[in-house]
């Protein structure tokens, strides 16, 4: 399918600004850029439906509760963020909905950023936060064997690596993982890096910078919770639900962990969004079609939760 009208238009004028260069600029700019770009209405949530805990690394989990609480399942949300940029708050808006639609506690894990901080700290404020929540899962009334995680990108990344280490310590702490567009191998090139790595938003040469802030070392790249499509178990795995692109340049690499996840045996769906690149939820708003993806992904969150 040709690449959607509505993306095209959206290509034409990102390019038209500095955004190619974006990887040659510090990170205090490319935050900055990614502030302004993203920008919207500043809404607060009621506190009443929002509890924020504050981890002892300083990293923090925004619970969000439901204004109809109807189940006891836990979702827990990992933004987009190329693990450097955005603030505390950013996900408050869209969590809270979330919450509300699927009538229970989304819990949105903000962990520390790169540079200032690199892996494995940012990882394993998201094991701590996961792990907290479970230890404590009677005081805030919730069931801790429907945990499930909402990763994005980078939080997508991140989320998977997770999947592998809560299975390598013996005891998988979450049922599902919905997957949206994740990086899951920094340690090699595909096909897809090159097809749709430039002019399609996402540029591999920014996929490169913001990996490069994370990790502290070039072998860090190879690492299995960087790179998780390296491990060489995926038994034990939760079900996962991958949501890919036609035009994301980690498409491939979508493609080959399906694959080896069946070939291991073990559960998981992909979804390939037509016409559309790496990132397209943060077009929802222009894109009609978009809404048909989250959708796919909610029901499959609500399956999870029975």
């Amino acid at each position: 399918m040709p690449l959607h009208p509505t993306v095209k238009l959206i290509i034409d004028k990102t390019y038209r600004s500095d955004f190619g260069n974006l990887h040659k600029k510090p990170i205090s700019e490319v935050r900055n850029a990614f502030k302004k770009g993203t920008s919207t209405p500043h809404r607060v949530i009621d506190n009443k439906f929002l509890e924020v805990i504050t981890l002892s690394s300083g990293a923090s989990i925004r619970l969000h509760t439901p204004k109809s609480i109807k189940n006891d399942g836990l979702l827990f949300y990992i933004k987009a963020c190329g693990y450097s940029f955005g603030h505390n708050t950013d996900s408050d808006l869209g969590c809270q909905r979330l919450a509300n639609h699927l009538n229970c506690k989304v819990a949105a894990i903000e962990h520390r950023l790169a540079p200032e901080f690199k892996f494995p700290l940012p990882f394993e404020d998201c094991i701590n936060a996961v792990e907290y929540l479970y230890h404590y899962h009677e005081k805030y009334n919730i069931n801790p064997d429907k945990f499930i995680s909402w990763g994005e990108s980078s939080g997508a990344n991140i989320s998977a690596g997770l999947g592998h280490y809560f299975r390598d310590l013996g005891q998988q702490k979450l049922k599902t993982q919905v997957l949206f567009y994740p990086p899951l191998d920094y340690s090699r090139s595909y096909d897809s890096n090159f097809k749709y790595g430039h002019k399609f938003l996402t540029e591999i040469s920014i996929s490169d910078y913001f990996i490069r802030q994370y990790v502290e070392n070039e072998s860090d790249l190879a690492h299995k919770y960087i790179s998780p499509m390296l491990s060489t178990n995926f038994c034990g795995l939760p079900h996962i639900v991958l949501l890919s692109a036609q035009y994301d340049l980690f498409s491939d690499e979508h493609a080959k962990y399906a694959e080896k996840i069946a070939q291991a045996g073990g559960s998981v769906d992909i979804l390939y969004a037509t016409g559309l690149v790496h990132g397209f939820l943060w077009h929802q708003k222009y894109i009609q079609e978009v809404s048909y993806y989250v959708r796919y992904a909610l029901e499959k969150v609500q399956e999870a939760l029975k």
